[in-house]
């Protein structure tokens, strides 16, 4: 019972203290959707990259050596340095900047990206398919991202309850979306 409290409390703390840290939050610009789009570009270029390069990690240096055990770290250390490109790259471009202290950290701590790495190993039977799955996830991380970015600028013109507004609108709105991605589930046999 003190587990499912400890949760709990830690729960509401991460949901009340984490969206009003400025560095978490990476809509702070003034036009949202050009920072969600900055954001959608970097994140699925990360993905594309990031797939095929975990494959060849894993096929090229890893398993030939018996070093699978060293995964986890080396997945990171890419994962960090391609983070760090993507950073440049957007910072060259100059068309969707995002804000900048929150870039690097949102970049380099985003699952998704780590979670195509780990996949990419035991799903890629082939360096197209590490490619293709990359490319798969990429879009479609973009396009979630895109889709709650409207859903958020719509609901905040809304006649929402105040006690509803912002973080719990927001929260309502993903567990939506994470149920209508499920619907996803099975759809194709494997």
């Amino acid at each position: 019972m003190s587990a499912l409290l400890l949760i709990l409390l830690s729960a509401v703390l991460v949901c009340y203290y984490a969206p009003t840290i400025p560095a978490l939050n990476p809509f702070l610009a003034a036009d949202h959707f050009d920072s969600a789009v900055g954001i959608a570009v970097a994140s699925a270029l990360t993905l594309i990259v990031v797939s095929p390069l975990s494959y060849l990690i894993e096929h090229a240096l890893l398993a030939p050596r018996g070093l699978e055990q060293l995964r986890t770290l080396v997945f990171i250390i890419a994962v960090m340095a391609v983070a760090q490109l993507a950073g440049v790259a957007m910072r060259l471009s100059k068309r969707w900047m995002p804000v900048p202290t929150a870039f690097l950290l949102l970049m380099t701590s985003n699952s998704a990206v780590l979670g195509v790495a780990f996949l990419d190993t035991t799903r890629a039977r082939t360096f197209s398919d590490s490619l293709l799955l990359g490319l798969g996830t990429g879009l479609a991380f973009a396009l979630l991202l895109l889709m709650f970015t409207a859903l958020q600028q719509r609901l905040r013109y809304a006649n929402i309850p105040v006690m509803f507004r912002d973080t719990p609108a927001a929260l309502v709105t993903v567990g939506l979306m994470a149920l209508a991605c499920m619907g996803f589930t099975g759809l194709i046999r494997e």
